[in-house]
C-alpha cells in the first residue's frame, strides 16, 4: 500500500471514531439515553486500541527483524521483572479484614497474583524515578 493510502485510512477511521463518539454525547445530553452506551463504547475503544497495540509490533517485528531483537529483549525484562514479583510475593491469607468478609482475602491464587502485580509495579515505579535522576544528572555533566 502507499503511504497516501494508509494516511487516508488512517483519517477516516479517526475521525469515524471521533463522529461516532460526538453522536453518542449529543443523544446523551438531549436526553435520549444513559450512561450505558457510554460505557459500551468506551470498551470497544478499549479493544479497538488493544487490538491495534497487539497488532502494530507484530507487524512491525515481520518488517524489521533486525529492530525486533530490541522488542524482544524489552518485553523479556518486563517479564523478569513480573517474575521477580511472582518470586517475592507472599500468600498468606489475611483473616479478619474488616466487618464483611471477602472471600479473596484467603484464596491464595489471588492473593499471590496481587502481590505479584504491586511488587512489579513497584520496582518499576523504581527504575522510572532512577532513570528521571539519572538523565538529570547526566545532563548536568554533558554540557
Amino acid at each position: 500500500m502507499s503511504e497516501n493510502l494508509v494516511k487516508l485510512i488512517v483519517k477516516v477511521f479517526t475521525w469515524s471514531i471521533m463522529a461516532i463518539s460526538v453522536i453518542i454525547a449529543l443523544l446523551f445530553f438531549v436526553g435520549y439515553f444513559n450512561e450505558a452506551p457510554f460505557i459500551l463504547w468506551a470498551y470497544i475503544l478499549t479493544l479497538i486500541a488493544t487490538a491495534l497495540s497487539v497488532i502494530f509490533p507484530i507487524i512491525f517485528m515481520f518488517v524489521y527483524p533486525k529492530k525486533a531483537v530490541k522488542t524482544l529483549a524489552g518485553i523479556a525484562m518486563l517479564g523478569a521483572v513480573f517474575l521477580i514479583g511472582y518470586l517475592f510475593a507472599d500468600s498468606t491469607p489475611i483473616s479478619n479484614f474488616g466487618s464483611t468478609p471477602n472471600p479473596d482475602f484467603e484464596n491464595t491464587g489471588v492473593l499471590v497474583w496481587t502481590d505479584a502485580g504491586l511488587i512489579a509495579t513497584y520496582v518499576l515505579a523504581a527504575v522510572a524515578v532512577f532513570s528521571l535522576f539519572f538523565t538529570g544528572v547526566r545532563s548536568i555533566f554533558t554540557r
